[in-house]
């Protein structure tokens, strides 16, 4: 059992140092998305504050949601007030109930994580963005990599790896793997400044040749 956990481990580290993308000159990884903050944002709207969480809803599970369900993608508010809790939760609440809501993706065969995005304008109000064609108008064009990162989130749910503006082109790599099956992938996609996906080419793929795949 000893030697199989050992083959495991150390496939997976050869594996890991094998699927480092290697970047180009000039490309620039993306932030964690906890670390943007609102000067890295450069709206089409004016916004005092964005929060971006996500949190998930089994189906068939009708329950109220709390605060500490809500996970933080993008936070450039450092304390909410009761009342902007509430507020959040609010908004969380209906999105989560109306089965035509458009930022969610697929969780599993067990439900949907959902995305909530709530800024605050100018006068210190606060709104919900119901649907990608807001977050765009709200965005602007895509100009900085903080917007780009949110958008391809948001619209594509897809997570980037790295960037590289090529004049009014934005070239994207995603670098993905799955560890347990020793399967990665490696490609670039490329964006307008609209955010409108233009093409895609594949880099690499491969199955790791000699992987203990440690979930089967």
């Amino acid at each position: 059992m000893r030697v199989l956990w050992f083959m495991c481990v150390l496939s997976l580290v050869v594996f890991a140092k094998d699927m480092t993308p290697h970047l180009d000159k000039n490309e620039k990884l993306f932030k964690q998305t906890k670390l943007y903050k609102l000067k890295d944002f450069d709206f089409g709207w004016k916004v005092k504050s964005l929060s971006v969480f996500s949190f998930v809803k089994i189906y068939n599970e009708n329950k109220k949601l709390n605060f500490k369900e809500l996970q933080p993608i993008v936070k450039t508010k450092k304390v909410y007030t009761k009342d902007e809790k509430n507020y959040i939760l609010y908004f969380a609440n209906l999105m989560k109930d109306r089965k035509n809501y458009p930022i969610k993706i697929g969780y599993g065969p067990w439900g949907y994580r959902y995305y909530l995005v709530v800024f605050e304008d100018d006068s210190g109000k606060m709104f919900a963005l119901e649907n990608q064609t807001e977050l765009k108008d709200m965005l602007g064009s895509i100009n900085t990599p903080a917007e780009l990162y949110l958008w391809i989130l948001l619209k594509y749910y897809e997570k980037p790896y790295s960037y590289i503006w090529q004049k009014n082109i934005i070239r994207v790599r995603y670098s993905i793997w799955d560890i347990g099956k020793c399967y990665y992938s490696e490609y670039f996609k490329f964006y307008d400044t609209n955010g409108k996906f233009i093409k895609k080419k594949q880099l690499r793929t491969y199955h790791k040749k000699g992987c203990v795949e440690i979930l089967e």
